[in-house]
């Protein structure tokens, strides 16, 4: 399994246990490790953690920086694309 397999394996079982639905989008980091590094994630409303977040963009954004710390991943301050 890839690396972005895994970071989705990851988020997809924190979701399957929180029972928390399953909405597939992408949002994508820089790492110095894997440039433009894409991380399709799920968002349920408030977080990936269990606690709230001010809207998706934010929520996207954490669960982003946390697949690819779990990974082993390098995540520079404001690498993550604010397009998503």
């Amino acid at each position: 399994m890839d690396q972005g397999g895994r970071a989705w394996a990851t988020v997809h079982d924190h979701c399957r246990k929180n029972k928390i639905l399953l909405q597939k989008t992408e949002v994508q980091l820089d790492t110095p490790e894997i440039p433009s590094f894409a991380v399709f994630l799920t968002f349920d409303g408030n977080s990936f953690t269990g606690g709230p977040a001010p809207n998706k963009k934010a929520a996207l954004r954490l669960a982003a920086i946390q697949a690819a710390q779990f990974l082993g991943l390098t995540v520079p301050p404001d690498s993550i694309d604010r397009g998503v």
